[in-house]
């Protein structure tokens, strides 16, 4: 991920979240700097239309969590490198999406990109046990809610992967992110427009962008 697309990333923070859930570029450039493999973010051209981050925590910050005495710089600066093949924790800090650009995006669609990076980091020998999440509004606690997550404590929910495995969405074969970005007669017309169809392409970046 570029230093411009970072700033990016930040910039949508503060669009979407209230100042107590932000973090600063510094915080997130370092994080990314120890584990590479924390993000998840869908471009649409130079635009950023949205992003997953999963953190990978200790069980020390995984308590606070659960105590409700965490706060996300410390979180986030906090991040595990994955080092060691085995199972992990993780902490899901972000589910963010452009609605201004992108209304027709849902967080389903980055639910759908997570269970995907799930599959691949088992293919590397990296497991991850337990999601934490914190609901930071009112549609974020019916997303958590929606997939399964158990409300722990106020706001604080928990996802279990030996438990409940790691499919939240139904695979479609035929499924494209590039599908809910297209006016319906585009799509109907796409196979005989292939040069306007690559222009609304998504890139779908996982870790960093060279896997």
């Amino acid at each position: 991920m570029q230093k411009d697309d970072v700033e990016k990333l930040v910039n949508l923070d503060a669009i979407v979240y209230q100042p107590e859930y932000l973090v600063d570029q510094e915080i997130t450039q370092k994080r990314l700097e120890t584990n590479p493999y924390t993000d998840i973010c869908i471009k649409h051209g130079a635009d950023l239309v949205g992003y997953v981050t999963l953190v990978p925590i200790s069980a020390e910050i995984a308590e606070k969590i659960k105590r409700g005495t965490s706060n996300e710089a410390e979180t986030e600066g906090s991040v595990l490198p994955y080092r060691k093949m085995g199972w992990y924790q993780a902490y899901l800090s972000s589910i963010v999406v452009d609605k201004r650009k992108y209304p027709a995006i849902r967080a389903k669609h980055l639910f759908l990109l997570l269970q995907e990076h799930l599959r691949q980091m088992r293919k590397r020998g990296y497991f991850i046990d337990v999601i934490y999440a914190i609901a930071a509004s009112v549609a974020g606690r019916k997303t958590l809610q929606r997939m399964k997550f158990a409300e722990v404590g106020p706001n604080i929910f928990v996802f279990s992967t030996r438990k409940q495995g790691m499919e939240w969405i139904p695979r479609k074969p035929e499924f494209a992110l590039t599908d809910v970005l297209l006016p319906v007669a585009a799509l109907r017309q796409r196979m005989r427009m292939p040069s306007d169809f690559a222009i609304m392409s998504i890139t779908e970046w996982y870790w960093d962008t060279d896997t």
